[in-house]
């Protein structure tokens, strides 16, 4: 069953339990007072027993109950009895009333004559004889069935509509749905994420159905940019290990000839080692840049002078060169493991572009740390496009690496609420990179 039809189903019902519970009350409400206004009316005839008199000193002519007609309104039986229950006289003939039972006197009570309905009191004269009332409820029964079968009828009408508004209500909150369903399906079997749309303006952004399918379209885009970024990734991935791998190729074929002198072999295989020393630091690096893509690391409370500090010390036995860190305490929500990774790439990157004599300078303030070295700087076009992947300015393009270093940074300093930058050095010399990150 579609949710249309479920919707439909679900509004028709509830306007059928409405209507039942609306019915039910008033049919109550009616039948109490129509009944209840019999009962009050036969109550008050009850009050003239007392003026029947003596029955047995009636003359028989004209009738004794000629004395008591005034007071007998149309559809009342007045019937009395003598305490031998011998019917003395009535102002129906048409209809008898059978005696009561000694516990019925003084009561109310319902009996059917010949189909007919009658509701019936009892009381006994002071002289012992049996007087009943009686009035048909005929006209009571017709009231109430005549209510019963219109409550009936109004509860199916309106239980009809409300499941047909429910029906067009739904299929306007639904038909969203079903497109979205239908692109999640496209996606499912094509792969293809160039179906989305996002539908509704600022005024329907008010509906949840809206919502949702603006919160699926923002996926489907997400997914889209991440996947674009993985073939970027692949594709840039092979163009940088195509070369490596040329190389490495070409040298194993010449090795492998053997028409190469001494000299020539050791020369291919000091290429080999250098080009697989390239394609490992390649790989190294590929593989921090999708650590980092993925973000899987939890955050804590870390301070990031003691990140820098951690990684300066660690590369200062690497590079064995002079590696600075000042600033004070700044700390900040993160994930450590990717913080420290941002801070050893600076420094890496510095330590590679700076003469081994110089000094390097990490300077950590609250949510900001930045490298400075004293190499040959960066140049201008060069800053808005060092932290793209595998960008590798002029310069260095004959120095080892893969142009993924910066990358990284850049892509964690994202995922911390900020972002990788380059600064102009205080004295004109060598190059200041860095990031940023959300400190609240």
């Amino acid at each position: 069953m579609t949710l249309r039809s479920r919707m439909a189903l679900l509004v028709g019902a509830i306007a059928a339990l409405a209507m039942l519970v609306g019915g039910i009350l008033s049919y109550a409400a009616v039948s109490d007072e129509q009944y209840g206004t019999v009962d009050r009316f036969i109550q008050h005839r009850g009050e003239a027993p007392q003026q029947f008199g003596r029955f047995s000193d009636l003359p028989d002519t004209p009738s004794p109950f000629d004395r008591i007609r005034p007071q007998v309104d149309d559809g009342v039986t007045f019937q009395v009895n003598d305490a031998d229950g011998s019917l003395l006289i009535s102002s129906n003939a048409e209809i008898l009333l059978a005696a009561p039972q000694p516990d019925e006197l003084g009561k109310l009570r319902t009996i059917a004559i010949d189909g007919e309905r009658f509701r019936v009191s009892a009381d006994v004269t002071g002289e012992g004889n049996i007087v009943q009332i009686a009035r048909s409820l005929a006209e009571a029964d017709a009231t109430v069935a005549a209510i019963r079968n219109r409550l009936w009828l109004l509860g199916v009408i309106v239980s009809l509509a409300a499941a047909a508004l429910g029906w067009l209500v739904a299929g306007r909150i639904s038909r969203p749905l079903e497109r979205l369903t239908g692109i999640a399906d496209h996606i499912a079997r094509t792969a293809d994420l160039d179906v989305v749309e996002t539908s509704g303006g600022d005024a329907s952004a008010r509906f949840e159905v809206a919502r949702l399918s603006a919160s699926f379209s923002a996926m489907v885009q997400a997914l889209r940019s991440s996947r674009e970024q993985q073939q970027q990734l692949v594709a840039d991935a092979g163009h940088e290990m195509r070369t490596p791998l040329t190389t490495v190729r070409t040298n194993a074929e010449l090795l492998q000839s053997g028409r190469l002198s001494a000299e020539h072999q050791a020369k291919s295989l000091d290429a080999i080692v250098r080009e697989v020393d390239e394609l490992t630091n390649l790989t190294n690096e590929l593989v921090e840049l999708s650590t980092a893509i993925g973000d899987g690391e939890q955050r804590h409370d870390v301070d990031l002078y003691d990140i820098a500090a951690t990684a300066a010390e660690r590369a200062r036995s690497r590079h064995d060169r002079e590696i600075a860190v000042y600033g004070d305490s700044a700390p900040v929500s993160g994930q450590p493991a990717g913080l420290d990774r941002a801070v050893t790439n600076l420094i890496d990157n510095a330590a590679k572009f700076s003469p081994p004599d110089t000094p390097i300078h990490v300077c950590v303030e609250p949510g900001r740390v930045s490298v400075s070295d004293l190499g040959p700087g960066i140049a201008a076009d060069d800053r808005k496009q060092i932290f793209e992947r595998f960008y590798r300015a002029e310069t260095a393009r004959s120095l080892p690496g893969s142009g993924l270093g910066l990358a990284i940074v850049a892509k964690i300093a994202a995922d911390h609420g900020g972002e990788a930058f380059v600064a102009e050095p205080i004295d004109g010399v060598g190059a200041v990179v860095g990031f940023t990150v959300a400190t609240s």
